[in-house]
């Protein structure tokens, strides 16, 4: 038995998002799915009474015990049988946020002589959002389960509330796995500041990343050398190398690769930052090669001396490796988003033509909050929630916004095989909500 492989990405405050009907909507290619996103069309009704309880593990799957040894956490799954009673129905799927294409290709449930029943294989210890879809037509809420979340069309999914299994099953690891952090270096602060920070950093961990890439702002406020080491090192030193700092051990080799930000360049250098890291090119801007995934930092700061024009030199050196790339997917990191309606907005000067030197995201960081959108078929994703103090939205959804969150901090998990790339957003609560997921498959 497969069981689908989910990525995972996660912040503070557990918030469900609205959700989107696919009578109403078209999810924006290739594919994709978030939290709550799927339900049924406003006014849809059905009959029959349903219900949901735990499994034991299940048939085909490797078993495993709570002690993170037979696979890291984001990789277990849990049983959970879902019950529907029978009114009549032709038939019935189970659609939710338990999979990545969960919301457009449904579970089938068996007819017994006890009425409907599915088994779902869910991620370990994560609330999931879950409605039953009679006859290819009717969205209906799971009336026996009392955990509901607004589907933002008048309606309800129904939730299932994360929970851990003995025994559980363990999903193949991706390729690659990664972690994104954007805006976090703010231990220097104190207080709230280390929670915040060590809350992500701990989250990290858990996903066993090959490596870190960050999103700007790694060294608040001003990137200076007497704050760099216990706003990063603190934190992180485990994934540098050489470590020069006094936080514990670095790593045997580096799988620690930051881009610029604007407090990364307040003090007016950036040598701090260079004397720190060891890493590829000219350390301003650089790539890296995991795998199928091929992943470019650029520097989009006023100061970067190679300019930040997409005919610049910076700029023509990315078109010219993103064009040469044979990697399937290809990631563009950099701090100020070119698309975002949080506090500062989109950065229009950054808005380089991406999709056609051949992208599958865009991610960036500054604005405190998540938001992914759509542009030209490339995923804009903003999550600048790594350890500073989150905010909400100061404009409207743009028209390429898909989905927007501000409630908490977190991080982003990327999972890389050949057949696909996934990016995920969760909640560092002990509800472990999961905020957005994305999903593209290899070209």
């Amino acid at each position: 038995m497969k069981f689908p492989a989910l990525s995972m990405v996660i912040l503070a405050i557990a918030a469900l998002p609205s959700a989107c009907s696919p009578t109403d909507q078209e999810p924006p290619a290739p594919f994709l799915f978030a939290t709550g996103s799927g339900s049924g069309s406003p006014g849809s009704s059905g009959s029959g009474s349903g219900g949901v309880g735990w499994g034991d593990g299940g048939a085909g799957g490797q078993g495993g015990g709570d002690d993170g040894v037979s696979c890291a956490p984001i990789d277990r799954r849990c049983t959970r049988v879902i019950t529907m009673e029978d009114g009549g129905e032709g038939a019935v799927e189970v659609r939710g946020n338990f999979a990545p294409d969960g919301w457009s290709e449904g579970i089938p449930m068996t007819k017994t002589d006890a009425g409907w029943t599915a088994e779902l294989h869910v991620p370990w210890n994560v609330s999931v959002q879950y409605k039953f879809v009679i006859d290819g037509s009717t969205w209906k809420a799971d009336p026996k389960n009392p955990f509901q979340a607004d589907d933002g069309y008048g309606g309800w999914n129904s939730v299932l509330p994360g929970g851990t299994c003995d025994p559980h099953q363990c999903i193949p690891e991706p390729a690659v796995r990664f972690a994104v952090i954007g805006d976090y270096g703010v231990a220097t602060w104190g207080g709230a500041y280390i929670a915040s920070e060590g809350a992500v950093a701990a989250l990290v961990q858990t996903f066993r990343p090959e490596f870190i890439v960050t999103l700007g702002d790694n060294n608040y406020p001003d990137g200076l050398a007497t704050t760099i080491d216990e706003n990063i090192g603190q934190f992180y030193h485990g994934y540098i190398h050489p470590y020069v700092g006094e936080y514990g051990p670095g790593a045997e080799e580096n799988r620690f690769f930051p881009c610029l930000g604007n407090h990364d360049w307040n003090s007016g250098t950036i040598k701090p930052y260079e004397d720190y890291f060891q890493l590829p090119g000219n350390e301003r801007y650089y790539d890296l090669k995991r795998g199928p995934v091929h992943i470019f930092c650029i520097d989009g700061e006023p100061q970067e001396p190679d300019g930040v024009t997409a005919d610049s030199v910076q700029g023509t050196w990315l078109k010219d490796a993103m064009v040469g790339s044979q990697e399937p997917f290809k990631i563009v990191i950099m701090h100020k988003p070119p698309y975002s309606s949080g506090w500062h907005g989109s950065t229009l000067g950054l808005r380089w033509p991406y999709a056609e030197w051949g992208a599958t995201a865009v991610m960036a960081g500054h604005d405190h909050n998540y938001e992914r959108l759509h542009v030209d078929g490339v995923a804009y994703i903003v999550n600048g929630l790594g350890g500073a103090a989150p905010y909400g939205f100061s404009l409207p959804k743009l028209p390429e916004t898909a989905h927007r969150w501000s409630g908490g901090h977190g991080a982003t998990v990327a999972e890389v095989s050949n057949d696909g790339l996934t990016l995920t957003l969760m909640t560092i609560s002990t509800a472990g909500e999961m905020v957005d997921y994305y999903a593209v498959k290899a070209p």
